[in-house]
């Protein structure tokens, strides 16, 4: 939104979001996590956005499940891949990692609570089998309570994210910790 002005469509290209993280890793030590959409593509491409991102000096990456174009998680109508697509871009995601820097840190996104056809188990399963194929967290977008968080962080048994903005509840720092 602030580099070209319009809502998250998917609409920056991975170099300019690229660019943009070499920005903000060149001027702090903090580590930083950046946003890769759908790994940029399939699985081929999401591998050299891994290295790519690796290169920038980001700390990890999230990627999401949505088919191109995507829209914000928080939109209705959106439309997933494949789970066994989704996983064999984890697998490539992983592959790059180990070559580049098994430091690096991977967050794999489930748009499926409010996808068309979807919902919280479709998340949580789809979650669950992203854990599986080597996510180091998992992240379910769209939630709109805290039970329904929990229910994420209980089914998954994995270490969560949560983005609380939109239509998903306001927690903070400490109850989120609790909840895992």
């Amino acid at each position: 939104m602030s580099r070209l002005g319009m809502a998250d469509f998917g609409l920056a290209t991975a170099t300019e979001v690229q660019a943009n993280a070499r920005y903000i890793t060149s001027v702090t030590h903090l580590p930083l996590i950046a946003d890769s959409d759908n790994g940029d593509g399939n699985a081929l491409n999401t591998m050299r956005a891994v290295k790519d991102y690796i290169r920038a000096g980001v700390a990890g990456i999230h990627i999401e499940d949505q088919v191109i174009p995507k829209r914000c998680g928080h939109l209705k109508g959106k439309i997933v891949i494949s789970l066994e697509e989704m996983v064999g871009k984890i697998d490539a995601a992983k592959k790059a990692i180990s070559e580049e820097d098994p430091d690096f840190v991977l967050i794999a996104r489930t748009d499926a609570r409010g996808a068309v056809g979807g919902g919280l188990d479709d998340a949580a399963e789809r979650l669950k089998a992203y854990r599986r194929a080597g996510a180091d967290l998992v992240f379910a977008d769209g939630l709109l309570s805290k039970e329904e968080l929990a229910t994420v962080c209980r089914e998954t048994g994995a270490p969560t994210v949560f983005h609380p903005t939109a239509i998903s509840p306001r927690l903070g720092v400490e109850e989120s910790h609790e909840m895992g």
